[in-house]
């Protein structure tokens, strides 16, 4: 049964977005120290999608039709709309609040210590080069 197999390479197509996400990413200059984008923005879209495609009985190659899909397409651009806009908002209001950047001194010294008050890794309190 397909739906066996979709199960099966679900996580490996899920680790593959993330992976193909990584580098258009960095060419594009988005700073996601975490991933966060290609984690739960691409593959969040091909979750959404997958149903659409292999989901029982609605998916397009389970005999379902194409009405999922589209459904499932205005849902991934309106998902897509709202958080763009609201990371947009929130963006805007933290940069006019002048709380979107840390101080220089803060910068260098790293905020491991103005933060969380302890460095965040063992070479930096061992007196070790951080490069």
């Amino acid at each position: 049964m397909p739906q066996e197999s979709m199960r099966e390479q679900f996580p490996q197509t899920m680790r593959l977005t993330r992976a193909a996400a990584l580098p258009k990413r960095l060419r594009l200059g988005i700073d996601d120290a975490v991933g966060a984008f290609s984690v739960h923005g691409a593959c969040g879209m091909l979750g959404c999608l997958w149903l659409a495609l292999f989901g029982n009985e609605v998916g397009l190659f389970t005999g379902g039709g194409a009405s999922q899909l589209v459904t499932q397409l205005i849902g991934v651009v309106a998902i897509a709309a709202f958080v763009t806009a609201t990371a947009a908002i929130g963006g805007f209001a933290l940069k006019a609040a002048g709380a979107l950047r840390v101080s220089e001194e803060e910068e260098v010294e790293g905020l491991d210590i103005h933060e969380h008050g302890m460095y965040g890794y063992p070479e930096a309190a061992l007196g070790a080069p951080v490069d």
